[in-house]
């Protein structure tokens, strides 16, 4: 394998393992997704810290995980094929 293919081949594992991680918490998410809350008095709650979408994520940012996971796959697919017929390419001209 050439260098870029080797670099592209790489990438399309880690895109289709973090596809696969975040296609779980969707699943996951789905799966336990509470019951929507009774309404209730709307009071004002200042925020004191960011809430930490790494321990406790929710549906749209698994969703929008999962769908950069999937163009990055495509991405790095792309870019091997291209280097694929570049080098059959370089084999053409040499044989």
């Amino acid at each position: 394998m050439t260098d870029v293919t080797a670099i592209a081949a790489s990438g399309l594992q880690s895109s289709a393992r973090a596809f696969e991680s975040y296609a779980a918490a969707v699943v996951q998410d789905g799966l336990t997704a509470p019951s929507p809350p009774a309404p209730q008095a709307i009071t004002y709650q200042p925020v004191t810290t960011a809430p930490s979408l790494a321990l406790a994520p929710d549906m749209p940012t698994a969703m929008v995980g999962a769908m950069e996971a999937a163009n990055s796959f495509r991405a790095n697919l792309a870019v091997f094929r291209t280097g694929a017929r570049m080098f059959r390419a370089l084999l053409d001209i040499v044989a």
